[in-house]
């Protein structure tokens, strides 16, 4: 082989290594490493059940209040609040927070690969859907209050893309489209007030969200926080009694961390 031979050979060698290194990059922005490493984990523990993205968690009836400012270690929603399992619950994605930890919606599912690796894929991606809360006994005027972020420090959503919320009507066992946001690139946390109407006072009300995105990576962010459902409140009642952390990274030894 003559030098210019070699040269050329070395030159392609060199691209396309450059070349697979960049499409690796590339794919693992379309993955959570966090919840494949958890994943992989449960199933050298033998049991990955618990991340199946079919998995619904059990049935319990709750009373009010309900709240969830998703202040939790673990990277599932709370089982004893909502039924399934496909939001990703972290500290890591929103951008000053109202507390530590937030539910990410996202194009991934329980797992964290996407729900469709076609590229072009767009649909109903993740969903979180409270248990049933008894609504029968009330006293007053109901509403359901959170926050919400587009993008964080993730994805910004796309003006196709949107962020719902919806209650199941019992009567028809329709589920309401009650609020909703068009994607927009990242603004602080805002609080959103919807009335619960008389049509929802049953036995098992339920509420949900859910975004549309697309499907085939980690893309299209959405944040929500402090999830607070109870009576006796007005559209006026914007504020909870909470101090709160809003991140992980403090120390109690200040300035003697280690």
């Amino acid at each position: 082989m003559n030098f210019q031979l070699y040269k050329l050979s070395t030159f392609f060698f060199l691209l396309f290594t450059i070349n697979s290194f960049a499409q690796d990059t590339l794919f693992e922005l379309g993955v959570n490493k966090t919840l494949i490493a958890k994943y992989n984990k449960s199933i050298k523990e033998k049991n990955p059940e618990i991340f199946r993205k079919q998995k619904k968690q059990s049935k319990i009836l709750l009373t009010l209040p309900f709240l969830d400012d998703f202040s939790q270690n673990w990277h599932f929603p709370n089982e004893n609040l909502w039924q399934d399992i496909y939001v990703h619950i972290n500290s890591s994605f929103p951008i000053n927070p109202p507390s530590y930890g937030v539910a990410t919606f996202d194009g991934l599912d329980s797992i964290g690969y996407p729900y469709n690796f076609m590229p072009t894929s767009y649909g109903e991606a993740d969903v979180l859907t409270s248990q049933p809360i008894d609504l029968s006994v009330v006293t007053d005027s109901v509403f359901l209050s959170f926050q919400y972020q587009p993008q964080g420090n993730g994805n910004k959503p796309e003006t196709q893309d949107s962020l719902r919320l919806e209650f199941f009507r019992q009567a028809d066992s329709t589920w309401i489209r009650v609020w909703g946001k068009a994607g927009t690139s990242t603004q602080p946390f805002k609080k959103v007030m919807v009335y619960v109407g008389s049509d929802f006072h049953n036995n098992e009300f339920q509420f949900r969200f859910k975004n549309f995105a697309t499907l085939s990576g980690n893309v299209d962010h959405w944040h929500i926080d402090y999830v607070y459902l109870n009576d006796n409140r007005t559209s006026a009642d914007t504020l909870l009694n909470d101090v709160a952390l809003i991140t992980n990274h403090f120390s109690l030894l200040n300035q003697l961390t280690a």
